[in-house]
């Protein structure tokens, strides 16, 4: 798919998911206008409920849209090691047990990166029952490399070829915007490293290789 291709059915997927939870509020907004003062408490409270939930996901979705127009910007350089990274990480997500298996590295990707990329992995595996995160380092040919691993319910064989798909998602009904792994990947390749699904049974697996900014090993 070519860019302008791309952004055309990025632009068409955007504006249907934004279009649903507008005309979700418009519609609880209008029938509260007009029949508001016919309607008993519980019904006032559940139309609010619904208004601020549709605004909780219209503000999940600009979220993503941030992150994912830094994907856009000029590259920044930096580096961050596996470790520093964890440790920002493990008091945002408490009820995992994270842990980093072998040597640590640093890997010559901004912390910003690091702390949106490994954010939406752990958040993903919290979602479907992981308890329990392994980090490990890899040498490959085409870079530094290293495995994140989860003991969550894994990802069924129908929609592993899907999960990198723009607004894929199996929980949009428990808020999920299906954008945070295409975010993850696009950050990684502006910054000259990528993201695969390595395993989905038995828990998920992703590998993520970062090269140098020639697009050649680190070493």
């Amino acid at each position: 798919m070519d860019r302008t291709e791309y952004m055309r059915s990025f632009a068409a997927h955007v504006s249907h998911e934004l279009k649903s939870p507008l005309t979700a509020i418009r519609g609880s907004a209008e029938l509260m206008r007009d029949e508001g003062e016919d309607m008993t408490p519980a019904e006032r409270r559940k139309f609010l409920d619904n208004i601020l939930q549709d605004t909780d996901r219209l503000t999940r979705l600009v979220a993503r849209l941030r992150e994912l127009a830094q994907a856009e910007m000029p590259i920044v350089p930096g580096a961050t090691s596996l470790a520093e990274t964890l440790g920002r990480l493990r008091s945002r997500f408490g009820g995992l047990d994270i842990r980093l298996v072998g040597e640590d590295v640093v890997v010559p990707l901004p912390a910003e990166t690091f702390d949106i990329v490994f954010g939406h992995l752990f958040d993903n595996s919290l979602q479907h029952g992981a308890t329990r995160i392994t980090l490990a380092t890899v040498r490959e040919e085409q870079g530094l490399g290293f495995t994140v691993a989860d003991n969550g319910a894994g990802i069924s064989e129908a929609n592993r070829a899907r999960i990198f798909e723009p607004f894929f998602t199996t929980r949009r009904d428990a808020g999920g915007t299906g954008m945070g792994l295409d975010i993850v990947r696009a950050l990684l390749r502006a910054q000259h490293a990528d993201i695969t699904l390595e395993s989905g049974e038995g828990g998920t697996t992703f590998l993520i290789i970062a090269r140098d900014g020639q697009g050649g090993p680190v070493v």
